[in-house]
């Protein structure tokens, strides 16, 4: 898998982009949600439906993920992913500073300081990538290792 970021304003090919993901912070800690499939980490993302916003679907993927939340959604840039079949597909990233989360245990995210190593990751290359991208806006002890306990809040 090869994933391409594109800064706001970057010349970029065209590539549908349907995709949204969003790097969600709660204090320190990164908002992940778990792939009930394949029991894998990933960060909060969906498709843009018809007639949507790519900010508003932003919204709607974090807010079905986390329940009760207050947040704040921040175009970050667009991406590209070329699979290893040969197909791009592309889309937007966000980041979110949660200011109030009713309660984790009753939704399918949790926080952690630490980002899963790949095997414990969907689609870890664009993660990864999205996640060097927004680096500065998250606390640098955020580090890529095995998860262990969901971050305190």
């Amino acid at each position: 898998m090869q994933c391409t970021i594109y800064a706001p304003g970057e010349k970029k090919r065209r590539v549908p982009r349907q995709q949204v993901m969003v790097l969600a912070a709660v204090g320190e800690a990164l908002i992940l949600c778990r792939d009930e499939i394949n029991a894998l980490w990933m960060l909060p993302e969906g498709t843009i439906q018809s007639g949507e916003s790519a900010e508003e679907t932003a919204r709607r993927v974090l807010g079905r993920a986390m329940g009760e939340a207050v947040f704040d959604v921040t175009p970050l840039c667009e991406y590209s992913v070329t699979g290893e079949d040969g197909k791009e597909s592309g889309g937007y990233a966000f980041t979110a500073a949660v200011s109030d989360w009713a309660d984790e245990r009753e939704s399918h995210a949790r926080a952690f300081a630490r980002m899963p190593l790949a095997s414990q990751t969907a689609k870890a290359a664009l993660v990864f990538a999205l996640h060097r991208w927004a680096g500065e806006r998250f606390d640098e002890r955020l580090q890529i290792e095995r998860l262990g306990q969901p971050a305190a809040l």
